[in-house]
Order: C-alpha cells, then structure tokens, then sequence
C-alpha cells in the first residue's frame, strides 16, 4: 500500500505577549537588520506604537547573569539568538547580583540611507572573583535609537524623552 504524501503546514498559530494570535509562515525566523531593530521595533516601542510582530519580552538584562536570563521567552531567532527590550540603567554600571558583569567592547553606528539612526554596543558578560575576572562566551548587541529620528512633536512628552536616552533593545 502506497502512502500519501501529506504537505507540510504551510502557517505556524502561535499566541504573542498580548493574547493576540501570531499567524506565521512555516520556518519564520526572526533575523532582522540592525536598522529594522532601531526603526519597526525599539523607536515603535518608545512611542508605544504597534510593532509587526509583538514577539519580545521586556525584561531587566541586565540584573540577570546570562545562565538566568528567561530564554525561553524569545522562540522565535536563530540558534542562541534572543532578543529583549530592557532599560539601561543610569549609572551605567552594568553589574548583576552575583558579582558578574558586562563590559563594554566596541560601539557602532546603524546607519539607513546614509542617516545615523541608532547605536549599537557590544557588551561581554564576566564573573568577577577575587583578584581575578573571568570572561565568558555570552555577549549582547545593544541597540539604541537615536533622537534624531524621532519627529520634534514626538520629542514633546518628557516619558518619551527618558525612554530614548534609556529604553534598549
């Protein structure tokens, strides 16, 4: 008896952060640029505006070492590829409550048609013992927009103002 080939399931339903339902091609991968990231997602996010897809979770990065970050909660990237919406914190020290932290390794522009629209920063995660620093294999790609894409009555609203300088992705 010869089996029927049955075709694969052409959409994936999932449900996003918000109850809504998630219609996805069959092998959706979410892998955007680094000017996608600034523009549809971390500006959107600023001005509370809809994103194409609901699918990051905001979360306090940096308060978590690397093993304790909720993974599971971005399913959606590419093999140990997770994204996050979180808020820098003020001083600029980036320790969590084990006694690691993230240092600061390179910092880039994003640039789309010739425009400056976001930063991005690349951080290494270490733990710090006694007299000694150890370098792990967990880095973050922070993005940041920058307000010069923002339109002025957007800029108005102090919130949105502490949201640019802070809010990252």
């Amino acid at each position: 008896m010869e089996e029927e080939y049955s075709s694969p399931t052409l959409y994936k339903v999932n449900v996003d952060q918000n109850g809504k339902r998630l219609i996805l091609p069959s092998g959706y991968t979410f892998s955007p640029r680094d000017s996608e990231l600034v523009v549809h997602y971390l500006k959107k996010k600023i001005l509370n505006q809809e994103l194409p897809a609901n699918i990051i979770t905001t979360i306090d990065v940096y308060s978590y070492d690397p093993n304790q970050l909720p993974l599971s909660e971005f399913k959606y990237g590419l093999p140990n590829e997770w994204y996050f919406f979180t808020t820098r914190p003020p001083h600029n020290l980036l320790l969590t409550s084990n006694g690691g932290g993230w240092n600061e390794l390179a910092d880039e522009t994003v640039v789309d048609n010739d425009k400056v629209i976001g930063y991005k920063r690349m951080l290494a995660f270490y733990f710090a013992k006694p007299l000694q620093e150890m370098e792990t294999d967990w880095f973050i790609h922070e993005y940041r927009v920058s307000p010069a894409i923002f339109a002025p009555d957007e800029l108005i609203d102090n919130t949105i103002k502490d949201k640019v300088n802070s809010f990252r992705l």
